[in-house]
């Protein structure tokens, strides 16, 4: 007898971080944060997703609209939430995050994680997921430390976006996707995004990855 699906509702700004909007699930392979999760719960082959972008959710507030996504998920029978957000500097996106997946159904699984600042710098800790998902064959110099780059709302020329474009031409979000499937290297991820990534793998390995075993 197979086993049981695993269905994950993920929620995130746009088609790079967790695909196009699916109204049925799907297996992972599109977005950033879609295929990171895939391969932090092992490649479970039981795993299908749904996407929708936070901006069509009900609420003035993140808080309202990370908690009515939750609710949502919660009544459209999904085993768990993913919600994943930009921080774009903004210190408070996480405690937004965090105030509306505690505000209501504690013991439905969700976890939440802020991309800082933005979800290209997760793509940056890597540079083999780079060169093999683009076939290069130059060696990447990466940038040092990529979440003090500035976010795009704050220097249009310089920030994780730019420098994805600069070193390796990367520009479309079938480019991103392809560099996300290839990364492997979690612990080089979680050094160069403390802010960022290694709360929400955190997260991902404390809330989701239990739904799999």
């Amino acid at each position: 007898m197979p086993e049981p699906l695993v269905v994950l509702q993920f929620y995130g700004e746009g088609v790079t971080d967790v695909g196009p909007t699916t109204s049925n699930p799907v297996e992972p392979s599109r977005g950033i944060v879609t295929n990171l999760v895939h391969t932090l719960c092992g490649k479970n082959p039981q795993l299908r997703v749904r996407s929708a972008h936070y901006a069509h959710l009900h609420g003035k507030r993140l808080w309202q609209k990370v908690k009515f996504g939750k609710r949502q998920s919660f009544y459209n029978r999904v085993s768990g939430v993913v919600f994943v957000m930009d921080s774009e500097v903004i210190p408070e996106v996480i405690k937004e995050l965090m105030q509306g997946r505690d505000a209501e159904l504690v013991d439905f699984p969700m976890a939440v994680g802020m991309a800082h600042p933005c979800i290209e710098a997760w793509l940056l800790c890597d540079a083999k997921a780079i060169q093999n998902a683009l076939s290069l064959t130059k060696p990447l110099q990466l940038p040092p430390d990529v979440e003090s780059l500035p976010a795009p709302q704050q220097n249009r020329a310089l920030n994780p976006k730019t420098e994805l474009i600069r070193l390796a031409e990367v520009e479309s979000s079938s480019q991103k996707d392809a560099i996300s499937l290839r990364i492997k290297d979690f612990a080089a991820l979680r050094a160069g995004c403390p802010k960022g990534f290694a709360s929400f793998a955190d997260e991902i390995e404390q809330r989701i990855k239990p739904l799999m075993d």
